[in-house]
């Protein structure tokens, strides 16, 4: 198993960004400069039918330029121990998002490799681990 090693600030980062969507998907306005890897899986969880990727929703474009904007101002690789304040404005035709996400930055510093668990012991089944 490869891990990342993490170093977190001690100082707490916020930012927000703003969306304007007129019919639910004409969207405009985000001040991010570039998309997020949000650590919830975005890529995993976008796909659809395992071919293509399903389009982010203005609230999950708003968040991510929420994430991006905070990771630009830290200067840091990631968030961690975020937490987000969304609120919409609905206008039945137009609606405007606003994220507000606070968390402390991290950067990595380099992955490890670490020793997959034995499963045998967390099933409690009695067979020694295998020898490596």
């Amino acid at each position: 198993v490869i891990r990342e090693k993490v170093t977190v600030g001690d100082k707490q980062v916020s930012a927000t960004d703003n969306i304007h969507c007129l019919f639910g998907f004409i969207c405009w306005g985000s001040s991010a400069s570039h998309d997020a890897d949000l650590a919830e899986g975005s890529e995993d969880s976008a796909k659809l039918f395992g071919l293509m990727a399903a389009p982010l929703s203005p609230m999950q474009k708003v968040k991510n330029g929420a994430y991006a904007n905070a990771c630009d101002a830290a200067k840091c690789d990631q968030i961690v121990g975020t937490r987000y304040k969304v609120t919409a404005e609905d206008y039945y035709v137009y609606k405007k998002y606003k994220a507000e996400i606070t968390g402390y930055p991290a950067k990595v510093d380099g992955v490890e490799v670490v020793p997959a668990p034995c499963v045998w012991k967390a099933k409690g089944c009695c067979k020694p681990c295998p020898a490596k």
